[in-house]
Order: C-alpha cells, then sequence, then structure tokens
C-alpha cells in the first residue's frame, strides 16, 4: 500500500484541476508500477470540501480515469467539517514544510 497527494497552489479549486492532478499522478504511478491496469483498486479520500465532492463532474472524471487506466476507484468522504479532518492534518503539514502561504 502506497499514500500519495497533491495538492494545488494556483486557482480554480474545482472537479478540472482535481482531475487534471490525479490524472498525472495516475500516470506516474503505472509508470513506476504501484498502479497495474485490471488488477489495482485506488483508494481516495477527500476531505470535505464541496468541490471535491458535492459536484457531478467529478463523479464523470472519476469515471473517466477509471476507465482510461482500467482501475477500481473508491472514494470516501471525510467530512465532519471541512478544515477538520486527518486528510487537512497532513495537507497542513505538508504545506508548512514546503513553506506554502495563503492557503
Amino acid at each position: 500500500m502506497h499514500f500519495h497527494s497533491h495538492f494545488a497552489d494556483k486557482l480554480p479549486r474545482n472537479a478540472a484541476s482535481i482531475n487534471q492532478h490525479m490524472d498525472i499522478m495516475m500516470t506516474k504511478m503505472i509508470m513506476k508500477g504501484l498502479l497495474t491496469p485490471k488488477r489495482s483498486t485506488m483508494f481516495e479520500v477527500t476531505d470535505g470540501c464541496g468541490k471535491h465532492y458535492r459536484c457531478r463532474n467529478i463523479f464523470m472524471y472519476l469515471t473517466a480515469l477509471a476507465r482510461k487506466y482500467m482501475i477500481i476507484i473508491h472514494r470516501a468522504v471525510d467530512a465532519p467539517g471541512h478544515g477538520k479532518g486527518i486528510v487537512d492534518g497532513v495537507q497542513g503539514v505538508k504545506r508548512s514544510f514546503l513553506g506554502e502561504r495563503n492557503v
């Protein structure tokens, strides 16, 4: 099992930009042998931001990625309150480490 994350420091932060980041990440994971078409399952957690899970476009994009890479994508929504979940904690630590400001 491998853990990967991605975040954007530029706008827009919407379903299309999330899809673009995931597409790049999945390409790299397949090239490294971390995802195998027709065999792998990706378990994904989102932090509760509405643009990450309440948008019909994200489901269209996830379906397209699953078909493109021939994998299964399981998406979990950790939305007790945006900014309060473990995903935000991990991202916050990474952003602090990288020196990102005004996020």
